[in-house]
């Protein structure tokens, strides 16, 4: 059964990215990367027998994938409906043109000091929560300063993508370009494929964006022979042990090699993530046992809006207990590694689930295209500094949690909410500060 649902997931799959191939668009190409990423996660693990599912009957693994197809199609049918919605009817949209023209000025400049900014951060901050040495710490212990440098890294990356997009000088450009594809180099040391592919998947919708559409496949199917060979690499360099940031990712290369068949070793690795979906059938039995979200989890997506700086102690986000403990990945992790502080990701379908059930999973889907289509048509497609902002997130949304639930994805925007009410005042400042000095 398990089986059959897959071939129809994938059926699907390969009409969506034709149909996005034809119509390119960012809206229509989120939903390819989705559909790419989708097939690793819930389509292969089950017709390859992956070894995470053999203690689950078929109709085990048959529900969650019926559950993440349902939710993916209601995605998909939120995102292309409410992409004609907002192209019909663009309304206002984020605009900056005072610092717009700032930007491109200088644009050279700011790539340089994003780049430099990005170094400093990522040979000084644990990058993740999967990359520091104790996992609730980095969440309870961590300054409101690491926390908001976490948040620009993304933008560094974002600026520099835009700075080389707009760059008219061919050597430039490929100066930048060469400069920027050392950092996927740099975040290998992490042992987390989510982060190397990062700025790879920032660089291929800048090229989506510019409109060059046939760059933007290359650099994608690249990206995902890249993602291929370094994903043995990257499954060692996490079951090292004994070891912490480069001493771990240099102690797995000392052993690592690709076996007899590199072929089969890369299919491996790949199946190691079917943990996720073995994952999401024990969140499922754990929600059908116990409520669904309560009140508190709710009223922390609100409260996630407020700075930490006015509110220090507001409930962790997507929390029905106000704590790290009641957040469903540390819930799966528990459920899965016993009482220990971690977490494991918990797919957009599941976390919906634990909201309101199968009828709000698919409401839930649908809204989360439609969030998807809003950011994009807000904040992507006019101004200059509204496409970094909108870079900054997009492989949040679209890679992380395939696709991700509505409320996670609106937390997502928290960042962006900020920056854009700290830019509008710094544009209409500044672009005051201009007329000023014109008289």
């Amino acid at each position: 059964m398990s089986s059959i649902v897959s071939l129809i997931f994938l059926f699907i799959i390969l009409v969506f990215m034709r149909f996005s191939y034809k119509r390119i668009n960012i809206p229509l190409f989120m939903l390819s990367v989705i559909s790419v990423f989708s097939i690793g996660y819930y389509v292969l693990p089950p017709l390859l027998n992956a070894e995470n599912l053999n203690g689950y009957s078929d109709s085990e693994v048959a529900i969650v994938l019926l559950m993440a197809l349902v939710f993916f199609l209601s995605f998909a049918a939120g995102l292309i409906q409410s992409d004609s919605w907002f192209s019909n009817k663009p309304g206002r949209c984020f605009v900056t043109p005072t610092l717009d023209e700032v930007y491109r000025l200088h644009s050279r400049k700011f790539f340089v000091i994003f780049w430099i900014l990005w170094i400093f951060y990522h040979f000084n901050t644990a990058s993740s929560s999967y990359s520091a040495e104790d996992f609730e710490a980095f969440f309870h212990e961590r300054s409101v300063f690491a926390g908001a440098l976490g948040a620009f890294s993304s933008i560094f990356l974002a600026g520099m993508v835009v700075s080389l997009l707009i760059e008219s000088n061919r050597f430039y450009q490929q100066m930048m370009l060469l400069f920027f594809l050392l950092i996927p180099l740099f975040l290998m040391i992490s042992g987390q494929r989510l982060a190397v592919l990062t700025p790879l998947f920032i660089l291929i919708f800048g090229y989506v964006m510019k409109g060059n559409v046939q760059k933007s496949y290359k650099y994608l199917v690249l990206g995902i022979v890249f993602l291929l060979l370094i994903s043995p690499l990257m499954v060692a360099t996490r079951q090292v042990e004994g070891f912490t940031g480069t001493d771990k990712f240099f102690s797995a290369i000392e052993s690592f090699n690709y076996g007899s068949d590199v072929l089969v070793t890369i299919v491996e690795s790949i199946l190691d993530r079917s943990d996720l979906l073995s994952v999401s059938i024990l969140l499922k039995d754990y929600i059908d046992n116990s409520s669904f979200a309560s009140f508190e989890y709710y009223k922390s997506v609100l409260l996630a809006f407020i700075p930490k700086v006015i509110y220090a102690d507001k409930p962790y986000p997507l929390s029905d207990t106000g704590d790290i403990w009641g957040e469903l990945s540390v819930i799966a992790w528990v459920l899965v590694k016993g009482q220990s502080t971690g977490s494991l990701t918990a797919f957009g379908f599941i976390t919906a689930y634990r909201e309101a059930g199968w009828f709000w999973m698919l409401i839930n889907g649908f809204l989360t295209g439609v969030l998807f289509s809003f950011v994009w048509h807000k904040f992507g497609k006019i101004s200059l500094i509204g496409k970094i902002l909108f870079l900054s997130i997009v492989t949040s949304l679209t890679i992380k949690q395939v696709p991700p639930s509505f409320f996670y994805a609106l937390l997502t925007l928290v960042p962006v909410v900020y920056f854009s009410i700290v830019l509008i005042f710094l544009d209409n400042l500044v672009s005051f500060l201009w007329l000023r000095v014109k008289k």
